[in-house]
Parts: structure tokens; C-alpha cells; sequence
């Protein structure tokens, strides 16, 4: 992952802690970018908790850079501004299957191009401080 360039005039308005605008613009450049991969069923009901996790993700400071659809589309991308690809399970059956296993393949070349950590669902549940079977 590439450090992104901060303006040295940035730098010196984070300083006071009343600008807002700073802050908000310092933490829009800073803020981890993680793409999604995968099935995920956080609370182990069968069903695609992929909407949870991202809402989890964006609750903790995060934002999403790429992910797929129930289709296998890949939405965004894998650059050198991404620090986490999370990897849940490859469906074996259903009818979009093969679309999301190519899907996943494909996000995680793009990590693998762009030297990216492949993380798993159970690392960064455990890192924002919750537990797989919690909503």
C-alpha cells in the first residue's frame, strides 16, 4: 500500500483541534479502504450478510473500495490506496456461483497486484470488536 500525500498545510490545521473541515478532509484521505470478497454470514443464518458487514466497515471508520453483487459483478477496485481485502467462503451451489468464485478470483489478483492483506471475516470482526454469530 502507497502512504497517500497530505499537504503540509493540512498538517499544520490538524493542530487545532476546532477545525472541522480539517479534520474532516485529514480523515476522507486516511480513512482505510477495504474491498469485500466472498459470502459472508456474520450472524450464521445461511442468509448474505455482505449489507451488515459494509455497514460495520462504515461505522468504524472505514469505506468500501470494491466488492461484488449476488451476481458475481465486481463493483470499484483494488488499488494501492486499499488496506485490507476480507475474504468470506466461495459458494459451491446456486445459481451465480461460478460468476462469484471468478468474481473473487479476480478481487484477490487485483490484491495480490497491488501487495494488499487478505484478511478474513473472523480477523476483522475480531479487530472491530465483535464476534461472528453477533448482528
Amino acid at each position: 500500500m502507497v502512504a497517500p500525500k497530505t499537504n503540509a498545510s493540512l498538517l499544520l490545521r490538524v493542530r487545532d483541534s476546532s477545525d472541522e473541515e480539517a479534520w474532516d478532509e485529514f480523515a476522507s484521505i486516511y480513512r482505510p479502504a477495504i474491498a469485500i470478497a466472498g459470502f459472508f454470514d456474520i450472524d450464521e443464518d445461511s442468509t448474505s450478510d455482505q449489507a451488515v458487514l459494509i455497514e460495520k466497515i462504515m461505522l468504524n471508520g472505514g469505506s468500501i473500495s470494491a466488492l461484488h453483487d449476488d451476481q458475481g459483478h465486481i463493483v470499484g477496485k483494488i488499488d494501492s490506496t486499499v488496506r485490507y481485502l476480507v475474504l468470506g467462503t466461495i459458494p459451491k451451489e446456486g445459481p451465480s456461483a461460478d460468476k462469484i468464485g471468478m468474481a473473487v478470483e479476480s478481487l484477490k489478483r487485483q490484491a495480490e497486484e497491488h501487495e494488499v492483506e487478505v484478511i478474513s471475516l473472523e480477523k476483522l470482526l475480531n479487530w472491530m470488536g465483535t464476534d461472528k454469530g453477533v448482528r
